[in-house]
């Protein structure tokens, strides 16, 4: 049976109702992870980018928001997973929170330029999600039987992105990791746009 993140559920569950939940259900039908990095400078569907683009930031996250940054960081993460690198560039390099700085991080990891992203990762210090981002990349090794990368972020009792970065980075050396690293970041883009919704509309 292929691997299911349990983070699609939590997910779907948090942003049901609203737009931003009904471009999620979309993208969770992506026949593969989003790349780690694109290979090509488009968008996965350009209309999808259109009508995120289109919406304010808000309207994304029904009529419950009250944090206009928070729902810019939901509209950057939305852009991000369709895979449209510059959009998000041009909403996140606006967000001035660690989050806003996270989604920044994402984007130069995926553009490729490892150095700008951990400059970016920096600045983010110890985000919430760390914890539980560290905890699923865990299941996920265990689950795909890759021992040796269960281990290894087991070992850290903190989540490194600095580390991951460097793992992305080295994939195309050591492409068995690729379908690993693949899984994670879509785990990493759910729980950071589940975080950005959460304070974008104060629901906990």
């Amino acid at each position: 049976m292929p691997y299911r993140s349990p983070m699609i559920d939590p997910l779907a569950t948090a942003l049901r109702g609203t737009p931003a939940g009904s471009f999620v259900q979309v993208f969770e039908q992506r026949p593969t992870p989003p790349a780690l990095v694109p290979p090509h400078e488009t968008p996965w569907r350009h209309e999808l980018s259109q009508q995120i683009s289109t919406l304010a930031a808000g309207t994304l996250c029904g009529p419950t928001w009250r944090d206009a940054s928070y729902a810019e960081a939901v509209k950057a993460g939305l852009l991000l997973w369709n895979d449209d690198l510059a959009a998000a560039h041009t909403l996140a390099q606006r967000l001035t929170h660690p989050t806003g700085s996270y989604w920044h991080a994402l984007m130069h990891r995926r553009e490729p330029d490892y150095g700008n992203s951990k400059y970016w990762f920096d600045r983010v210090g110890d985000h919430p999600i760390f914890p539980e981002l560290r905890t699923l990349a865990t299941t996920t090794a265990e689950a795909l039987g890759e021992a040796k990368l269960a281990t290894a972020v087991a070992a850290s009792y903190e989540w490194n992105p600095f580390r991951f970065v460097d793992w992305c980075e080295a994939v195309t050396r050591e492409p068995a990791t690729a379908a690993y690293l693949g899984l994670v970041q879509l785990d990493e883009l759910r729980l950071l746009l589940l975080h950005s919704f959460r304070q974008a509309t104060g629901k906990a």
